[in-house]
């Protein structure tokens, strides 16, 4: 039986209801893991993007983090890249891999994308990993 989508938050299966957050505990915020993920983190190439990744535990959440700088382009362009990023990541969990941390860097011609461009690059580069 395939989802049904009722709300964007939430996909009802056979086995009730499945929440897509992007929870405290998904968030890199920690200055010591971005330099983790800098220096050690596997580089692939997304085009107007790049990540970098690093696998921890299978057991721990998928983790995100976002840098845009100001070459990207103003404040309003850079945050809608954040969002952009932020909802692609929450709304493909299940298909992300599981265990690894995600530093995701914009490049200017980000801003250009749709949503639905942006999410299928998103996808493809972080299963590369």
């Amino acid at each position: 039986m395939e989802p049904v989508i009722k709300n964007p938050d939430t996909v009802c299966s056979q086995s009730g209801p499945v929440r897509f957050r992007f929870r405290k505990e998904e968030h890199i915020r920690l200055a010591r893991d971005f330099l983790v993920l800098r220096e050690k983190g596997r580089r692939i190439e997304g085009g107007p993007f790049f990540l970098k990744l690093v696998q921890r535990a299978e057991a721990q959440p998928t983790r995100l983090a976002i840098i845009t700088s100001r070459k990207v382009g103003p404040a309003v362009v850079r945050n809608r890249i954040r969002r952009l990023v932020r909802e692609s990541f929450r709304l493909n969990k299940p298909i992300l891999p599981q265990g690894v941390d995600i530093l995701l860097i914009a490049r200017s011609s980000l801003a250009k994308l749709s949503f639905h461009d942006f999410q299928a690059r998103f996808i493809k580069a972080c299963n590369r990993a």
